[in-house]
């Protein structure tokens, strides 16, 4: 009975009420140590008869069943769509970090090439040479800090959200294409 009560996953609880006897003289009869009564015996024939009849006959679905199965298909759409929807918003982001970024490195460089020329142009050693000097480690500095390897881990970001987006939408359509049918 042991195998049969953990098969239908009873607790010793409900397989007592359903036997008609306390859930303690159910352990004892797990452990071997008592017999059940003949109206509990002849209840638990009847449920091994209609265990065996259901695993060989096509179960039939329970409205509260598909009602509850189909609650939390919504429930998952509901989740895959917002999980798609918050995935795109952070890729629009990011996709437009990226192009900033980009800009900022293109005008770096121009900065920095307007700098060179004026540095060659002014007298070595003058103020205005010192500070074009200055300017310019300050922008090389700022370039070895917006490298590419940064605009690589943006991509490679962006690369996962859009990843992540396709994977909701397309569990989305699945659960959807069940629930239609």
């Amino acid at each position: 009975m042991k195998n049969v009560r953990q098969e239908l996953r009873f607790t010793q609880e409900e397989l007592a009420v359903i036997l008609g006897v306390s859930r303690g003289l159910i352990s004892l009869y797990d452990k071997g140590k008592r017999n059940l009564p003949a109206k509990a015996l002849e209840k638990l024939s009847r449920i091994q008869l209609l265990i065996t009849k259901a695993e060989t006959q096509k179960p039939q679905p329970c409205r509260k069943m598909l009602a509850l199965q189909q609650k939390h298909r919504k429930r998952a759409q509901d989740l895959l769509h917002a999980q798609a929807k918050k995935a795109a918003a952070q890729a629009v982001r990011l996709t437009m970090e990226i192009a900033a970024a980009r800009e900022r490195f293109r005008q770096m460089e121009n900065k920095l090439n307007l700098i060179q020329l004026l540095i060659q142009q002014a007298p070595e050693g003058s103020r205005e040479w010192k500070v074009l000097n200055n300017i310019e480690e300050q922008l090389l500095y700022a370039f070895d800090v917006c490298n590419p390897t940064s605009e690589y881990a943006c991509a490679y970001r962006l690369a996962m959200l859009i990843t992540r987006q396709q994977v909701a939408m397309d569990m989305h359509q699945k659960l959807q294409r069940k629930s239609n049918r």
